[in-house]
């Protein structure tokens, strides 16, 4: 379902428009091999496709993060939660909060 749909069911029901939170996984680290595990993980134990599979992560320098943020904003989004993959948490919160500074 996507953020034009909820909000007219919730006009249809006189109800307010809820809120909308993304979940995902980040890896802005150089970690190559655990966005594979991720990946795979991915695919064995929730049966994704592999092409389904590779768009879950999000990863990339900052400004490529940034964009990704950007087109969940532009698709209703008004939280992103993530969880960070791949080692190196204080440096990925980082990489983050320069990639949200890219979005102001």
């Amino acid at each position: 379902m996507g953020a034009a749909e909820l909000r007219e069911l919730a006009a249809e029901n006189g109800r307010a428009v809820p809120g909308i939170t993304v979940g995902g996984h980040a890896m802005l680290v150089t970690n190559q091999s655990a966005r594979d595990a991720l990946v795979r993980s991915l695919v064995d134990e929730h049966g994704m496709s592999h092409e389904e599979a590779t768009t879950i992560p999000i990863a990339g320098r900052p400004g490529e993060v940034a964009e990704r943020f950007a087109a969940y904003a532009a698709a209703g989004a008004e939280r992103l939660v993530l969880g960070l993959d791949g080692g190196d948490w204080m440096r990925q919160c980082e990489l983050i909060a320069e990639a949200r500074a890219m979005l102001s």
